[in-house]
């Protein structure tokens, strides 16, 4: 049904709420920030930019301020994530190999840079994936996914992701859209998987 699929990575390819928590937290505490983050936020900011994440965080600082703590903090959770990896959603490597017949795979989302990459290296699937995006380039995820389609000319092209604003940003970059509803958000979506491996139905 489709040719390409393009994968939002929290709540859709893995779930690190435990790992960025407690290294928000350690990172928070070595910087002398007074104040702790929980699980149910770092399930609230998943798919946010650190602009929104600093506005949502930390309320009553400068929002330049914020965005930047939030910078530091991604930075820094990819070196906890080194060695503390999270679960993914990617039941194993045979998955991604019976995806692949039938499909070309891509990765874009809100994370900064070494956040997709940490994860592919650990799991050695960095083969299986043709190119993947982050919000480093200042572009949106709309934005990203329609570069994505111009570049490599794409047809018959699916998001997956778990939230409303994964489900937008399909809708502005004018692709189909599939709710991954074992993630963290809520959507109203007529395609949905309740598991990683319905995709290889379609």
């Amino acid at each position: 049904m489709f040719e390409n699929m393009i994968f939002d990575m929290d709540g859709t390819l893995v779930d690190f709420v435990d790992q960025i928590t407690k290294s928000w937290n350690l990172s928070l505490k070595e910087h002398l920030w007074d104040q702790k983050i929980t699980k149910t936020q770092i399930k609230n900011i998943m798919g946010l930019t650190c602009k929104e994440i600093g506005l949502y965080l930390f309320p009553n600082v400068d929002s330049f301020v914020s965005t930047k703590m939030v910078e530091m903090l991604c930075e820094e959770e990819v070196k906890y994530l080194e060695k503390n990896m999270g679960k993914t959603y990617i039941p194993n490597e045979q998955f991604l190999i019976d995806l692949t017949k039938k499909h070309q795979l891509f990765i874009v989302s809100n994370c900064k840079q070494g956040y997709i990459e940490v994860f592919l290296k650990h799991f050695h699937y960095e083969k299986y994936f043709i190119e993947t995006l982050n919000s480093s380039n200042n572009h949106s995820k709309d934005q990203n996914i329609k570069y994505l389609v111009e570049k490599y000319n794409l047809k018959n092209v699916v998001y997956i992701g778990d939230t409303i604003k994964d489900q937008l940003a399909a809708q502005l970059a004018n692709v189909d859209f599939i709710h991954a509803s074992y993630g963290f958000g809520k959507v109203e979506c007529d395609k949905k998987i309740n598991n990683i491996t319905e995709l290889l139905k379609y």
